[in-house]
């Protein structure tokens, strides 16, 4: 990801960091070691998690760098 932001480029996430959207296979990623409060927790620790406006009907997340302290 940082090389696509390198050139310019943006990080978007559509639906899976929706908490109310539970249309991904969650039972099947919970079983195998990824349940989406794993998932979410991940880019919030991660990356400045930002709302954007709705894209084609569906909510959408933008990952910008998280700033070091």
């Amino acid at each position: 990801m940082a090389a696509g932001r390198g050139r310019g480029g943006r990080v978007i996430v559509f639906a899976a960091l929706d908490p109310t959207n539970w249309n991904a296979p969650w039972m099947l990623l919970t079983r195998d070691g990824m349940p989406k409060a794993k998932f979410t927790g991940f880019f919030d620790r991660s990356y400045t998690v930002v709302p954007q406006d709705e894209i084609a009907g569906m909510k959408a997340w933008r990952l910008l760098p998280r700033l070091a302290h």
